[in-house]
């Protein structure tokens, strides 16, 4: 019997960094530096999975395709603060406490439009710039809907974009537009997708 595929923090965030190399947010705080990049994208990985969140891949054999982080309505415990200070201790470490407070101002531009109800949170969805146009993206949106719209408790999912291109592709998939924010001349757009029933027949 194969044993099943993983993949470690390090291959992950890697792989974020690539996706997100032209993003005008991930642009904005690194820089274009590959090793504050990586401790980005390191802590936004542990943050998810510390709070319970879920870290879901697509991979081809035994190659990474797409990495997604997937907050889960939960709030944050004590615990989860003290399993957290490493991360974040690297990170302001690696990327400084100006980038620090600047993602403190982005979280609370973006949070304050999010509905009060439970809801998930896409905090990022990242594919290999070498698997693109194939759709795997679409998989991954698939997967994250289905989960939540299995999810009685909640009321559908957030996403926030600094790409005015991506509204109209995120509206395809039953997001919608909710308002939109600045911060130092970067436009962020916020959106929400309602859960859908699901059909039990």
């Amino acid at each position: 019997m194969s044993k099943p595929v993983t993949f470690n923090i390090t291959e992950m965030s890697l792989l974020l960094s690539r996706a997100f190399v032209n993003d005008p947010w991930t642009r904005k705080l690194m820089s274009d530096d590959a090793k504050k990049s990586q401790a980005f994208f390191t802590l936004i990985i542990r943050y998810c999975e510390v709070t319970g969140g879920q870290v879901i891949i697509d991979h081809q054999d035994s190659t990474l395709t797409s990495v997604a982080c997937l907050e889960h309505p939960m709030k944050l415990s004590l615990l989860d603060v003290i399993k957290l200070l490493g991360p974040f201790l690297t990170f302001i470490s690696a990327c400084g406490l100006k980038t620090f407070s600047l993602i403190n101002t982005y979280m609370r531009l973006t949070t304050r439009h999010r509905p009060k109800e439970k809801h998930y949170y896409l905090t990022c969805l990242g594919v290999d710039p070498e698997f693109m146009g194939m759709k795997i993206g679409k998989k991954m949106l698939d997967t994250i809907h289905t989960i939540v719209d299995a999810d009685a408790t909640s009321i559908g999912i957030g996403l926030d974009t600094e790409n005015h291109d991506n509204i109209a592709l995120y509206e395809h998939f039953g997001y919608k537009h909710i308002a939109t924010e600045e911060l130092e001349g970067m436009m962020i757009y916020i959106m929400f997708r309602p859960r859908k029933t699901v059909d039990k027949y």
